[in-house]
């Protein structure tokens, strides 16, 4: 199940749902609040959920709190819910680790001393600033449907698509 449709159906529980779902995400946020409970941050398609980790309900915790890094892929068990706070959160039964990030992605928050904020290495690793900074990937997104839109306007008109080779001098 998809995070949006995962938002869509469940969003309006009050406490908890007994049925299970199932989701897959990137880490994008992990907090560690005691030994035995971790809140992870996942995003798919650009939607978010909060996902819990509870040494109650899921084995190995201490395993999964080392192992588990900012920009891992991970597929979820669980059950939809609203935590103590309010807020909509997966309670996770099981976790699978999809794809290991080594090292941990740069933070998304452009005032942490972590963030990817150099220029360079930004247009260097595109596919870095991609994963991490979500407004850019819907400018992409945005730019590509734009030129999608205009060369079907065009082609249907019957224009033809002719490419010039640019002079560097």
């Amino acid at each position: 199940m998809s995070i949006g449709a995962l938002r869509s159906n469940f969003e309006h529980v009050s406490p908890s749902v007994t049925e299970q779902v199932k989701i897959a995400g990137r880490v994008i946020g992990k907090r560690k609040a005691s030994s035995t409970l971790i809140f992870l941050d996942i995003e798919s398609n650009g939607d978010r959920v909060q996902v819990v980790l509870n040494g109650k309900t899921l084995s190995d915790i201490s395993q999964h709190a080392q192992r588990l890094k900012r920009g891992s892929v991970v597929g979820i068990d669980g059950n939809p819910g609203r935590t103590q706070a309010g807020e909509f959160s997966l309670f996770a039964t099981s976790l699978t680790y999809l794809a290991d990030c080594e090292p941990n992605l740069p933070m998304m928050n452009w005032d942490h001393k972590k963030t990817l904020k150099d220029s360079e290495k930004r247009f260097k690793e595109r596919h870095l600033d991609l994963i991490v900074n979500s407004e850019l990937k819907q400018f992409f997104v945005r730019r590509a449907r734009i030129m999608a839109f205009i060369r079907h306007f065009l082609t249907s008109r019957d224009f033809l698509e002719v490419e010039t080779p640019i002079l560097n001098g």
